[in-house]
C-alpha cells in the first residue's frame, strides 16, 4: 500500500517544482518529428459530429548540452457511437528544445514533471493545427481537437 501511495504522490501535479523549471527555461523550438494518420470513414461526406473523439498524450526527456529535450507524443482516434472500431487515427510527436537560464540545473524527476504539463501546454497548439490540417488533407469534415485536460493521475 505505502508503495502504491509514493507512486501516486510522484504523478501529483506538483507546481512549484514546474513554476522552478519554467523559471529557469527558455523554449527554442517546436518540432513535428513523426506523424501518421489512417481513417476507415467510408462516406468522407459524413459529418464528424457523431464521432467520438479520445486524445492520448506520452511525454519524455532527455537532458543536452544546451539544456534538455522534451518529447511530446499525441494521439487522436474517433469512433461512432453505434461501434467500436477505430475509425480516425492521427498521432504526431513533437521535438521541444529547452534552454537553460543563468546555469539553471534540474533534476530529470523535475524536467519530466514539467514536460508532462508545460511541454504539453507548449505543443497543443501546434498539435490542434496539425490535426485540423491533416483532416482537411484526408478530405474529411473539419473537427475540433477536445480542451486540453489535465490528466486524474496528476491531480
Amino acid at each position: 500500500m505505502a508503495d502504491k501511495e509514493s507512486k501516486r504522490k510522484e504523478k501529483t501535479l506538483d507546481l512549484k517544482i514546474i513554476g522552478k523549471v519554467a523559471a529557469g527555461v527558455e523554449i527554442k523550438s517546436i518540432n513535428l518529428i513523426e506523424s501518421k494518420t489512417s481513417t476507415a470513414l467510408d462516406d468522407v461526406s459524413q459529418p464528424n459530429d457523431g464521432l467520438i473523439l479520445s486524445v492520448g498524450i506520452k511525454t519524455s526527456t532527455k537532458k543536452t548540452s544546451y539544456g534538455f529535450e522534451a518529447a511530446i507524443g499525441f494521439e487522436l482516434r474517433g469512433k461512432r457511437e453505434k461501434n467500436n472500431i477505430s475509425l480516425l487515427n492521427i498521432r504526431a510527436d513533437f521535438r521541444l528544445k529547452y534552454e537553460l537560464k543563468n546555469g539553471k540545473a534540474f533534476s530529470k524527476k523535475d524536467l519530466d514533471k514539467f514536460a508532462a504539463v508545460n511541454g504539453v501546454y507548449n505543443a497543443w497548439p501546434y498539435w490542434r493545427e496539425f490535426v485540423q490540417s491533416t483532416v482537411a488533407r484526408m478530405g474529411l469534415p473539419p473537427l475540433t481537437v477536445p480542451v486540453l485536460k489535465v490528466p486524474e493521475d496528476l491531480l
